[in-house]
């Protein structure tokens, strides 16, 4: 035999070697993407990709996926708004998976207020397949306040953006 393996026998005195199985549970990878990057947006009602994507391989079908993300955004009011809406969605393939809410009110009317907000989540997702996925993130700003800009990984005013991470551990079942 070799590392890995056992030695067994058929119950008729026939012995033979055979490779260890993992135990439901274990850990099988760990895949992450991040970026610092600045994404912005004034488009309304619609999804915006973020460059936060990472494409993965199940080793085996009947595998899961532990899915951590996390990202801040800068909702920028207008100057007319006082109040501004947002989201940031987990997305695999074209399937959403899950998503955050940021819902921004401020009792000036400044030009350039608003608010930065961390934003993140966490789901266990079974993509039953052995051919390869892609975990993305996306940001959205809703219409009511059009003239509203959302900043994916604001960086400015000397505040140095602490970044936007993806990270999916892989388990057998």
């Amino acid at each position: 035999g070799s590392a890995g393996q056992f030695l067994k026998t058929d119950g008729s005195k026939n012995l033979s070697f055979a490779t260890v199985a993992a135990p439901s549970g274990t850990l099988v990878s760990v895949n992450e993407d991040s970026t610092t990057s600045e994404t912005s947006t004034t488009t309304t009602n619609t999804w915006t990709d973020t460059d936060v994507s990472k494409a993965v391989t199940p080793a085996a079908a009947a595998n899961k996926f532990l899915v951590f993300w996390n990202c801040h955004v800068r909702l920028q009011l207008d100057g007319s708004d006082v109040q501004g809406f947002g989201k940031v969605r987990l997305i695999r393939d074209s399937t959403a998976l899950n998503e955050a809410h940021m819902n921004v009110v401020n009792g000036g009317s400044g030009s350039g207020s608003g608010a930065i907000v961390g934003l993140s989540n966490t789901i266990w997702d079974h993509p039953n397949t052995t051919s390869e996925v892609t975990y993305k993130l996306q940001f959205y700003l809703n219409s009511q306040q059009s003239g509203n800009t959302m900043i994916f990984n604001w960086d400015a005013w000397g505040f140095s953006a602490p970044g936007s991470k993806l990270t999916i551990v892989e388990f057998k079942q």
